[in-house]
């Protein structure tokens, strides 16, 4: 299985639900409208081992305000999240879920890979995928943007330490493959790869 959590276009459900001919996706978008258009190019693709999850997957389920439009009105295309309370523009309330909740709701099976890119929430998503994570000991792949971890009251650091503490190790991809990188050397911007202790890419 592959959780998709921040799903947007489909950029990673679309391919990966390819490759995984015996698996399934389960793309996880918060954005009402986002998710909408999703499903209907998934219809036109004919993509049928993808399940669209609208809701925003954050620590803890019960409602939350997206932000979609900035406080000049301009949309925020690609760049909506979770609102922190303090910030001005168009907003929207939607549904807040766990990854833990859904998992356990829907039976879902062992997952191989998660990817969590949603603009400065990563540390609530993992948090509310904690046992997931502990569980199937999942690849994954999450954006850390120090400007946008800072949204929410946090740091880089703190998603490295989560991970840290399950034996994961923090990859970065350069020069045609990927790399172990130091937290404290970590730039503040980038994605990161978090490989279980013990797992080669190769496997």
């Amino acid at each position: 299985m592959f959780l998709d959590v921040g799903a947007h276009a489909g950029s990673w459900s679309i391919p990966a639900s390819r490759v995984l001919t015996a698996g399934h996706v389960f793309a996880f978008e918060a954005f009402p409208y986002y998710a909408e258009v999703l499903k209907t190019t998934l219809a036109l693709l004919g993509r049928r081992n993808i399940t669209v999850v609208i809701g925003a997957a954050s620590d803890a389920e019960g409602e939350v305000e997206i932000l979609w439009k900035d406080s000049s009105g301009r949309r925020l295309t690609g760049m909506t999240h979770i609102s922190n309370g303090n910030e001005a523009g168009e907003k929207v309330a939607v549904r807040a879920l766990t990854v833990d909740g859904f998992c356990d709701q829907q039976a879902v099976g062992r997952v191989r890979l998660l990817k969590c890119d949603v603009e400065g929430a990563e540390l609530m998503v993992l948090r509310g995928a904690a046992h997931t994570i502990d569980r199937w000991r999942p690849l994954t792949y999450c954006e850390i943007y120090e400007e946008y971890c800072a949204r929410y009251g946090y740091s880089p650091r703190d998603i490295f330490e989560f991970f840290a503490a399950r034996q994961y190790l923090p990859m970065q991809f350069e020069r045609g493959a990927f790399h172990r990188i130091e937290p404290a050397a970590y730039s503040g911007s980038g994605d990161v790869l978090f490989l279980p202790r013990g797992m080669s890419l190769d496997t």
